[in-house]
């Protein structure tokens, strides 16, 4: 029996002569990227609402120390991380990319 660990590890490099188009949309594929983009935004809301969530329910467990000295620091902390979290999590759901229109061919007449 052989060991194939070693051949396993080999990483191998490849150059491609041609780059790959970068900036090119395809008609096809506008739709499906636009819903992954979609997809991603909400998946990173829901992110951001559930460490919100984990601020808020911080700050207000913060509460349980007795001497203001000992719980400033963890609510600046809770509340400084939910105030960041509910501010990106706005921006996602506020502001969006526009979805890239193909070029199209000018005529010259």
């Amino acid at each position: 029996m052989s060991d194939i660990s070693g051949a396993a590890s080999v990483i191998l490099i490849v150059r491609r002569r041609y780059p790959l188009p970068v900036n090119e949309v395809h008609e096809t594929h506008s739709k499906d990227a636009t819903n992954m983009t979609l997809i991603a935004r909400a998946v990173l809301i829901l992110g951001f609402l559930a460490i919100l969530a984990f601020c808020v329910f911080g700050f207000l467990a913060s509460y349980e120390y007795a001497e203001p000295s000992r719980r400033l620091p963890w609510q600046l902390g809770y509340g400084t991380g939910g105030a960041v979290c509910l501010f990106a999590a706005v921006l996602l759901w506020r502001f969006r990319r526009p979805a890239p229109q193909p070029e199209q061919k000018e005529r010259n007449e």
